[in-house]
Protein backbone atom coordinates (compact mmCIF):
# COMPACT_ATOMS: atom_id res chain seq x y z
CA UNK A 1 0.00 0.00 0.00
CA UNK A 2 1.44 3.56 -0.85
CA UNK A 3 0.12 6.68 1.14
CA UNK A 4 0.57 10.07 -0.64
CA UNK A 5 -1.13 13.40 0.43
CA UNK A 6 -3.34 13.38 -2.41
CA UNK A 7 -3.96 9.46 -2.94
CA UNK A 8 -3.62 5.71 -1.79
CA UNK A 9 -2.39 2.96 -4.01
CA UNK A 10 -3.87 -0.48 -2.35
CA UNK A 11 -2.31 -4.39 -4.06
CA UNK A 12 -2.83 -6.06 -1.11
CA UNK A 13 -3.94 -10.17 -1.35
CA UNK A 14 -7.27 -11.04 0.54
CA UNK A 15 -7.71 -14.21 2.20
CA UNK A 16 -10.52 -14.57 4.25
CA UNK A 17 -14.70 -15.18 3.91
CA UNK A 18 -16.16 -13.02 0.92
CA UNK A 19 -19.82 -12.21 1.12
CA UNK A 20 -20.30 -11.54 -2.76
CA UNK A 21 -17.51 -13.54 -4.97
CA UNK A 22 -16.07 -11.92 -7.81
CA UNK A 23 -17.20 -13.00 -10.90
CA UNK A 24 -13.77 -12.53 -12.39
CA UNK A 25 -11.10 -14.61 -10.32
CA UNK A 26 -8.50 -12.29 -11.13
CA UNK A 27 -10.13 -9.52 -9.12
CA UNK A 28 -9.95 -11.29 -5.65
CA UNK A 29 -7.38 -9.22 -3.57
CA UNK A 30 -7.43 -5.50 -2.36
CA UNK A 31 -6.69 -3.28 -5.37
CA UNK A 32 -7.92 0.18 -5.54
CA UNK A 33 -6.65 3.68 -6.09
CA UNK A 34 -8.30 6.75 -4.17
CA UNK A 35 -7.99 10.17 -4.86
CA UNK A 36 -10.99 11.02 -2.28
CA UNK A 37 -10.62 10.28 1.61
CA UNK A 38 -10.82 11.42 4.84
CA UNK A 39 -8.14 10.60 7.55
CA UNK A 40 -7.55 11.27 11.11
CA UNK A 41 -4.27 10.85 13.29
CA UNK A 42 -4.03 9.96 16.37
CA UNK A 43 -0.55 10.23 18.30
CA UNK A 44 -0.51 8.09 21.47
CA UNK A 45 1.13 9.30 24.88
CA UNK A 46 3.92 6.07 23.96
CA UNK A 47 4.91 8.06 20.39
CA UNK A 48 3.01 5.59 18.37
CA UNK A 49 0.27 6.57 15.97
CA UNK A 50 -3.18 5.30 14.73
CA UNK A 51 -4.44 6.66 11.49
CA UNK A 52 -7.88 6.15 10.17
CA UNK A 53 -8.37 6.61 6.26
CA UNK A 54 -12.04 5.99 4.83
CA UNK A 55 -12.00 6.10 1.00
CA UNK A 56 -14.68 8.21 -0.46
CA UNK A 57 -15.24 6.13 -3.70
CA UNK A 58 -17.58 3.31 -3.99
CA UNK A 59 -21.28 3.14 -3.67
CA UNK A 60 -21.34 0.53 -0.90
CA UNK A 61 -22.60 -2.19 -2.73
CA UNK A 62 -19.34 -2.91 -5.02
CA UNK A 63 -17.76 -5.82 -3.46
CA UNK A 64 -14.62 -4.36 -3.36
CA UNK A 65 -15.33 -1.78 -1.46
CA UNK A 66 -13.38 -0.42 1.30
CA UNK A 67 -15.00 1.06 4.19
CA UNK A 68 -11.65 2.03 6.23
CA UNK A 69 -7.94 1.47 6.67
CA UNK A 70 -6.68 1.43 10.43
CA UNK A 71 -2.67 1.77 10.32
CA UNK A 72 -1.00 1.57 13.97
CA UNK A 73 2.55 2.44 13.74
CA UNK A 74 5.11 2.66 16.27
CA UNK A 75 8.33 4.81 17.07
CA UNK A 76 10.33 1.80 15.63
CA UNK A 77 8.16 1.87 12.33
CA UNK A 78 6.46 -1.43 12.84
CA UNK A 79 3.34 -1.33 11.41
CA UNK A 80 -0.18 -2.62 11.19
CA UNK A 81 -2.83 -2.45 8.90
CA UNK A 82 -6.48 -3.30 9.45
CA UNK A 83 -8.79 -3.41 6.11
CA UNK A 84 -13.09 -3.30 6.39
CA UNK A 85 -14.91 -3.91 3.53
CA UNK A 86 -18.66 -3.92 2.70
CA UNK A 87 -18.57 -7.40 2.05
CA UNK A 88 -15.76 -9.34 3.42
CA UNK A 89 -14.56 -10.56 6.56
CA UNK A 90 -11.99 -7.77 7.60
CA UNK A 91 -8.16 -8.66 7.05
CA UNK A 92 -4.92 -7.59 8.65
CA UNK A 93 -1.72 -7.19 7.61
CA UNK A 94 2.03 -6.58 9.60
CA UNK A 95 5.05 -5.06 8.00
CA UNK A 96 7.12 -1.64 8.19
CA UNK A 97 6.99 1.62 7.17
CA UNK A 98 9.02 3.17 4.50
CA UNK A 99 9.64 6.85 2.83
CA UNK A 100 9.39 6.47 -1.01
CA UNK A 101 12.74 6.34 -2.64
CA UNK A 102 12.64 10.26 -4.18
CA UNK A 103 13.53 10.21 -7.70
Amino acid sequence: MVVAKDSIIAFLPYFGRAYIAPTNPTEGGITFTSTKFDYHTTRNKNGSWDILIKPKEGNGTDWRDVQALRLSITTSGYASLYVTSTNRSYISFDGHVEERAKK
